[in-house]
């Protein structure tokens, strides 16, 4: 899928589901990103983005800076359009500094788009 967004940007995106392993997390501005390689800017890096309000319907009690953690080794099941998207390096003073790299990811706009695998079993300890 990674490889396939890639070719087919920037003029379109790919539709599909996607199972993967979460070996990293970032939480920035509201915005889970749920990476399947360590290296977020590896280039066959798949990003599954989710705002922390759609999170919270998974893990309602839990703290958000614990939901990265929680998350770390879990497997996913997402839903969505998976596209090549350009990340600038920003300047200090917040302005882009030239430098960028693409990275693919897939938004999430609903938590009925991701499965988190085992998340009931989890949850009834």
């Amino acid at each position: 899928m990674v490889t396939y967004a890639s070719y087919v940007a920037p003029r379109a995106g790919i539709v599909g589901a996607v199972y993967m392993q979460v070996q990293n997390v970032g939480l920035e501005r509201g915005i889970y990103y749920l990476n399947s390689e360590q290296d977020y800017r590896d280039r066959n890096n798949l990003t599954v983005t989710i705002s922390a309000e759609n999170m919270r319907s998974f893990l309602p009690d839990m703290d958000p800076n614990e939901i990265g953690r929680w998350l770390m080794g879990r497997d996913i099941f997402a839903r969505g359009v998976a596209r090549r998207v350009r990340i600038d390096f920003m300047k200090d003073d917040g302005k882009p500094s030239g430098k960028y790299y693409y990275q693919v990811q897939m938004r999430l706009n609903d938590a009925s788009d991701l499965e988190i695998v085992g998340l009931g079993a989890t949850l009834n300890k």
